[in-house]
């Protein structure tokens, strides 16, 4: 009588902000059960590794090992090979640009490790992947650029981009600013990325513009929808750049070049690398003990930004 077959396993788990990823897993053999490359997959993402990761990152994490799982879920984990990880990534640079192929190389060297570790594989396959590929640079914005966003743009966008060039801070930081973290002349970030702790000086233009989105906030954060619902990274990824477009603004530039225009107004109004690095939270020098660390952040940012107000290098603008 012949076996019966399995049917495909579907799980699905709540993510961090309350997004469902969907898993199917199978239909495999009993022997392959504990070794699939679908089933490692899980169990990774199961691991305190993993759960310890930021949900941003974590989705990440997910978005790019997919390719991995779609071209491989039933395969042997051991059997993996590098020459079948460049495969993926070849396609994928193809398809979806290098940068994609990049953060594949990436995971996978995070995910294999990690299996490693647990003696799941014996060594990891994923080594020396990159090889001849290349990350590009985000555009720097030129000001006037930047001025034309501001007054051409919805107004949710518009406010991005002044916030923007006024604090030079990442896209996810800008999204989860919140009111309260604004006080005493200054917003307190946590950066998402490096966990540093900034206290951003806020400048008179800026003091301005606050204090007229306050007057119609909805909600607890600086950066909102116009249904008051917080502005999301993803949309300044994806539907900035074709706002740009539609305005006459290359579609090419990113949320991340205005924080190259906001360094580099600083370096105009001569401020020095440690000021600079005080308000984008680069880390330039060997690592500060902790408390003087934050202590010496805040007196440089202050300095830094009194220097950009008296040269005027970004002019005032309407408060969008």
């Amino acid at each position: 009588m012949p076996k019966k077959r399995r049917k495909q396993r579907v799980e699905r788990r709540t993510l961090a902000d309350g997004t469902v990823a969907e898993y199917r897993y199978g239909p495999r053999s009993v022997r392959a059960s504990t070794k699939t490359v679908a089933l490692i997959l899980g169990q990774w993402e199961r691991s305190q590794e993993f759960l310890a990761l930021g949900p941003n990152t974590a989705k990440a994490y997910i978005r790019y090992a997919t390719p991995l799982y779609d071209a491989l879920k039933s395969a042997e984990i051991g059997k993996v090979k590098r020459r079948h990880l460049l495969t993926i990534r070849d396609h994928i640079a193809a398809t979806r640009g290098q940068g994609a192929a990049l953060q594949f190389c990436k995971i996978m060297a995070v995910f294999f490790a990690w299996a490693a570790d647990r003696d799941l594989v014996s060594s990891s396959p994923a080594f020396d992947l990159k090889g001849p590929l290349r990350r590009g640079e985000w555009t720097a914005w030129t000001l006037d650029q930047a001025l034309k966003a501001e007054a051409a743009l919805p107004r949710h966008y518009a406010r991005a981009v002044f916030l923007a060039r006024w604090t030079a801070q990442r896209r996810g930081d800008l999204c989860r600013m919140a009111w309260a973290d604004y006080r005493d002349d200054e917003i307190h970030v946590i950066q998402e990325k490096t966990g540093a702790e900034l206290f951003i000086p806020v400048a008179p233009p800026l003091a301005e513009a606050l204090a007229v989105w306050r007057q119609d906030s909805q909600g607890s954060t600086i950066l909102q929808q116009p249904n008051g619902k917080p502005l999301s990274p993803a949309s300044l990824s994806v539907r900035l750049p074709k706002e740009l477009q539609r305005i006459g603004l290359p579609s090419g530039l990113g949320i991340h070049g205005l924080r190259k225009l906001a360094a580099a107004c600083l370096a105009d109004a001569g401020c020095s690398t440690h000021e600079i690095a005080a308000i984008t939270g680069h880390e330039t020098l060997g690592m500060v003990p902790h408390y003087t660390r934050s202590a010496d952040q805040r007196i440089l940012g202050q300095k830094a930004m009194e220097r950009l107000v008296k040269t005027q290098i970004l002019p005032k603008c309407e408060k969008t």
